[in-house]
């Protein structure tokens, strides 16, 4: 990118600042938008007990054994 700075390009000259970062802050708005999509609710979720996660592993287990034969 920085063979765009130092071109007489003026596209390049006038979305890129001299040390190679985009001029504009166009990405910071989009960042925001895109982590309140992508947001799963994990902070809603409980955290399961030991003996849930036994039970879920072994049932994980015996799954793919039969997938295996």
């Amino acid at each position: 990118m920085d063979d765009l700075i130092y071109r007489n390009n003026a596209i390049a000259e006038e979305n890129i600042d001299p040390h190679g970062r985009p001029a504009k802050d166009e990405f910071e708005e989009f960042s925001e938008e895109v982590s309140e999509h992508t947001d799963l609710g994990y902070k809603e979720e409980k955290v399961k007990s030991a003996k849930e996660r036994k039970k879920r592993l072994k049932e994980m287990d015996e799954i793919v054994k039969e997938e295996i034969k």
